[in-house]
């Protein structure tokens, strides 16, 4: 399972990113054609590595990691380390560890895909959730995934069908 590779991106160097289900990350470093490994990236976590389940490249650079059983962080790619950390109830206890995919959906306002706990709108600025739920009109809580369209809508993939969110109302 180490060599299981769950997700790729591509940066705006040309480096190319793997997400492996072992929960290591890796980068195929665009002009030394080499492949470094980071390992141990929750070192001050008590938990275990679990798979990952996405990666996204934000705006500024940043690595975005959505995780099978750690919840979500943000891995700084020149400092080499975590910055960022969203799981455990920690830094809210909407968190759900079980993430599946993670969409940026503006400058500061990402959309964070759970198992149980439908989707997070996470303001990145402000350090801040809000959930959207089947308490809010979602039809399942289980989000396998997100997408925005021209319109400034998201289209939200759950197991009991499409919707589809007006990102300024967030309903």
């Amino acid at each position: 399972d180490k060599k299981t590779v769950m997700r790729i991106q591509c940066d705006k160097k040309g480096n190319i990113w793997f997400g492996l289900y072992s929960g290591g990350l890796c980068k195929l470093d665009a002009a030394t054609k080499k492949i470094i490994v980071y390992k141990n990236l929750l070192e001050f976590s008590n938990k275990q590595n679990a798979p990952i389940h996405d990666l996204l490249i934000d705006k500024a650079g940043n690595i975005w990691v959505s995780t099978i059983g750690n919840g979500f962080y943000c891995f700084d790619p020149v400092k080499e380390k975590v910055t960022q950390r969203y799981g455990d109830g920690k830094p809210s206890l909407k968190i759900d560890n079980i993430t599946n995919s993670i969409t940026q959906v503006s400058d500061s306002i990402f959309g964070i895909t759970t198992n149980y706990k439908g989707v997070l709108w996470f303001n990145e600025k402000q350090k801040m959730f809000t959930s959207f739920t089947v308490t809010d009109g979602l039809p399942a809580n289980y989000v396998f995934g997100l997408a925005k369209n021209q319109q400034n809508s998201i289209w939200v993939a759950t197991t009991n069908g499409l919707v589809k969110v007006n990102m300024d109302t967030k309903k």
